[in-house]
């Protein structure tokens, strides 16, 4: 969360009270039930722009470890993990400082909410084969297709948490 940062051999900084509290007001809002149309949303504008900054600037390198998670996504359906991780490798391949910070923030509620989804019915390949074409556009410089179908990954993940609230 960025509340304690190590600066140097031995300097440890501690963020300021009022940060931590909305820092945690944040995250405790993003994973309230009522909330999670919000967090879509929120998702969505950043991981849009991620998308597109991607095609833009994605290195050799960052194209093989976004495809490596997909690699381990295939590999092994219950890992939650590797879908986390694509989410990871494609801000880091943003070359966008704030973005990567914003999906570092909030990884840990995308966690949380895939953890619960890959054990439905289809979820796994469904997200695999949208990760994929998110993965195909970036790699073909296609900012457009890929801003599109992060959109449509987007809309799938809310979905199954339409259908997996409705249980």
């Amino acid at each position: 969360m960025g509340a304690i940062d190590k600066s140097g051999y031995r300097k440890t900084v501690l963020r300021g009270a009022d940060y931590i509290r909305k820092v945690m007001s944040f995250i405790q809002v993003s994973v309230q039930a009522d909330k999670q149309d919000e967090f879509n949303e929120f998702r969505k504008v950043n991981e849009m722009a991620i998308t597109a900054f991607a095609c833009e600037r994605a290195t050799e390198e960052d194209l093989a470890a976004i495809e490596a998670t997909l690699v381990r996504m295939e590999a092994d359906p219950d890992d939650y993990l590797a879908d986390v991780d694509f989410h990871d490798a494609l801000a880091v391949a943003s070359h966008n400082t704030m973005l990567v910070g914003t999906i570092h923030l909030v990884n840990s509620m995308i966690a949380d909410l895939h953890n619960r989804y890959f054990g439905l019915p289809n979820f796994a390949q469904a997200a695999l084969e949208s990760h994929k074409a998110i993965y195909a556009a970036v790699k073909a410089k296609d900012a457009e297709t890929a801003r599109l179908e992060m959109k449509k990954h987007l809309e799938i993940v809310s979905d199954f948490r339409e259908r997996f609230q409705a249980h």
